[in-house]
């Protein structure tokens, strides 16, 4: 029996957009991909106090049997974004990677975050 996954948590897409639009000012494609994506599911692989510390994937299609034939999740192709955190205040900066996954459908599968320490 399929399980039912409830993509209702939010999700505001206007800074990935941006670092998209610095980073790849050539792929309009992804960036009205992900202007769609505004409710998602969130897996968490880190205890986080902001959205700078986020370590884990936000799901927008279900992955269940991803790649198999008849599955929603059809990868395509992906980018990798770099963020650079920094905070008022404190000596130190981050460095984050974003990978986004686009679906042959063209759709935003997912974005996964990793803080690089």
């Amino acid at each position: 029996m399929k399980k039912s996954i409830k993509f209702n948590d939010k999700f505001e897409p206007d800074w990935i957009i941006e670092l998209v639009k610095k980073q790849y000012p050539d792929k309009q494609s992804f960036i009205s991909a992900l202007e769609k994506c505004k409710l998602g599911k969130w897996d968490c692989k880190n205890d986080f106090k902001s959205i700078d510390e986020f370590d884990g994937y936000i799901y927008f299609v279900s992955n269940e049997n991803a790649n198999c034939p008849g599955a929603e999740w059809q990868i395509c192709d992906g980018l990798m974004l770099t963020h650079k955190i920094s905070r008022p205040n404190k000596k130190y900066k981050k460095k984050r990677t974003i990978l986004i996954d686009r679906l042959k459908d063209g759709r935003i599968g997912g974005i996964e975050f990793f803080v690089n320490w």
